[in-house]
């Protein structure tokens, strides 16, 4: 194997393990954001008939 073959091999080892660490983060990150989203969507069913009573 020549340098640049090796610097190669080394290069896509690296890209596969940010890959697999970017979908490790990704995956909770999208639950958490999906949570938010239903927290946001319930407050605001709830706090419109407050602010029109406060009106």
């Amino acid at each position: 194997m020549t340098l640049l073959e090796v610097a190669g091999l080394v290069a896509i080892i690296l890209i596969f393990g940010f890959a697999v660490a970017g979908i490790i983060v990704a995956i909770p990150l999208f639950r958490l954001l999906n949570r938010v989203k239903f927290l946001v969507e319930i407050l605001t069913e709830s706090l419109i008939p407050i602010i029109e009573k406060l009106n």
